[in-house]
């Protein structure tokens, strides 16, 4: 279960409270109170992986409160200090670090309290509030082992699934699957694209090197695409959820595209290397571009020769990119295409090779 809203409070405070830099002297140790405004489940209904040990269903909630965070000082002197301090530990953290600690978003109110002092119950000399508006996602850890649904699909992408949410493809590659599909190559140089299916592997291959654009993460990239028909797909995609297993054994780009219209126009997300990068781009009129919010980073791009577990959710203009069950890249970009097919998308690779793919509609 995803545990009881106090004790996902008590986890907020206790996260808030672990943040902020201990005082040298225990009297001055802040208070923090925590006033939830919202809960909603987290992941597929709550439900958002199995954990290995104890083998058991994990679940999670969100939490909005305002957090009011009581710092205290020797003196009305010292209180500033001990407030930039104090804002410091709490907004200046880490972005990943927050993350992975269950912040989803931390903000400061705008409005400034004014000092406490004695009349107000405090102890101390001096005194303040810092407010903060908080979404917290409280994912606590199974005590033993329970019944788990042993048919999750790897790669579990949380979407919004409603009563239409069908799965509309699912592939695993253990048969020819290339009637259900259509090669694209963008009009650059170098060889058309070269795929084909492997029946010992179960995987389907691109071996042509066919790609153009810079070697950096700017969306200009182009190559060559296979292309999920509109027949096995049931027709043209807006929303969806979708999960595919890549590996490239050597250098170049791997990655998906959807929305697809043409190659001029398409929604994409792309791993390089050497380049060490990762992007969501999309394509239209025939010129690519970056995201306008988020979606570049140029810290990784992949390992050569491993498999990945490759998440891929589609929602309005937003999209969230996993790989082996990690949320590792998130943006925004008005300008979409509003529908349109998916599949695989290679640049300059020769060596990519693809394990299976499902598309679920939203």
């Amino acid at each position: 279960m995803s545990g009881s809203v106090a004790a996902a409070v008590s986890a907020l405070a206790a996260q808030i409270g672990a943040l902020l830099t201990p005082p040298q002297d225990p009297a001055f140790t802040p208070e923090v109170h925590v006033t939830p405004t919202r809960l909603r489940a987290a992941g597929l209904g709550g439900f958002v992986g199995i954990d290995a040990a104890p083998r058991a269903e994990r679940f999670a909630r969100q939490i909005e409160a305002q957090v009011v965070v009581r710092i205290f000082a020797a003196n009305p002197a010292a209180l500033l200090a001990v407030e930039q301090r104090a804002a410091t530990d709490i907004i200046g953290a880490d972005p990943i670090s927050l993350r992975s600690q269950g912040f989803l978003r931390v903000e400061r109110t705008a409005s400034i309290e004014p000092p406490l002092a004695a009349a107000d119950g405090i102890v101390p000399a001096a005194g303040r509030d810092l407010r903060f508006a908080v979404l917290y996602e409280h994912r606590p850890a199974p005590d033993t082992g329970d019944g788990v649904i042993e048919d999750v699909a790897q790669g579990l992408v949380p979407a919004p699934l409603g009563p239409s949410a069908r799965r509309v493809y699912s592939n695993a590659f253990a048969r020819d699957p290339m009637a259900d599909f259509a090669v694209v190559d963008a009009a650059v140089g170098g060889p058309a694209g070269a795929w084909s299916w492997h029946a010992a592997s179960r995987e389907i291959r691109q071996s042509s090197g066919r790609g153009a654009g810079a070697a950096t993460p700017d969306g200009s990239q182009q190559g060559t695409y296979l292309l999920l028909s509109d027949a096995a797909a049931g027709g043209p995609l807006a929303d969806f959820a979708a999960q595919a297993e890549i590996r490239s054994d050597g250098d170049g780009a791997i990655g998906l595209v959807y929305r697809f219209g043409g190659a001029g126009s398409f929604g994409s997300i792309l791993l390089d290397r050497p380049g060490s990068w990762r992007l969501l781009a999309r394509r239209s009129g025939g010129t690519g571009q970056a995201f306008a919010e988020g979606g570049v980073t140029t810290t990784a791009g992949y390992t050569p020769a491993t498999w990945m577990r490759i998440g891929l959710l589609v929602v309005g203009r937003a999209v969230t990119l996993r790989i082996d069950d990690r949320i590792v890249l998130s943006g925004r970009d008005d300008g979409l295409p509003s529908a349109g097919g998916v599949g695989f998308f290679c640049c300059r690779n020769a060596q990519a090779r693809f394990g299976r793919l499902s598309v679920t509609r939203l």
